[in-house]
């Protein structure tokens, strides 16, 4: 489990680059056009990854939730986002770095923030869940990106693997 998550960890740094890359080539604008999407724009759901990110690490270290609610906004300056973006993946690398696989498998306690309950989930899984809810809202925004006619870079995992090897067993 420890090295698929030190994996996911450099994908999610790999994604997030080539994404806000993306990202700067549009009118800043157009970054927060309404979509009419659960996050309304590309800075919103983009903000909504860091918010989310940020809640889980809170989370991993058993430390109170950051924030009260998903419609926070962490800030609306891009470029902030993108610092904060890069410093957030640098904190989930260190955290990925120091885990052990006892740790992966205890679990963490922590409230839900839609519908708030108390859960009790391994870390592990937790760890799946934070990749599986950056993948699916950066798929949204390469829609946005798409809608307006601009590049978006691939971010298939495989292809991330065949670029840096990582998690591949083997090339024929």
């Amino acid at each position: 489990m420890r090295a698929f998550v030190r994996m996911m960890t450099e994908y999610n740094r790999w994604a997030n680059d080539r994404l806000f890359a993306d990202c700067r080539t549009v009118d800043p604008v157009e970054m927060n056009r309404d979509f009419k999407a659960e996050y309304s724009s590309i800075h919103g759901t983009l903000d909504h990854i860091l918010l989310v990110d940020r809640l889980w690490l809170a989370r991993f270290a058993n430390l109170p939730d950051p924030f009260t609610s998903y419609q926070d906004m962490v800030t609306e300056d891009f470029d902030e986002l993108a610092e904060q973006r890069a410093y957030t993946d640098e904190d989930l690398t260190l955290f990925s770095d120091s885990v052990t696989e006892a740790q992966l498998a205890k679990d963490i306690q922590f409230s839900t923030i839609r519908d708030p309950q108390q859960l009790a989930q391994p870390l592990g899984s937790a760890m799946v869940h934070l990749f599986h809810h950056q993948s699916q809202y950066r798929a949204q925004v390469q829609v946005f990106l798409h809608m307006l006619g601009a590049r978006s870079q691939i971010l298939d995992l495989l292809h991330f693997q065949c670029q840096t090897r990582l998690g591949v067993i083997s090339f024929p």
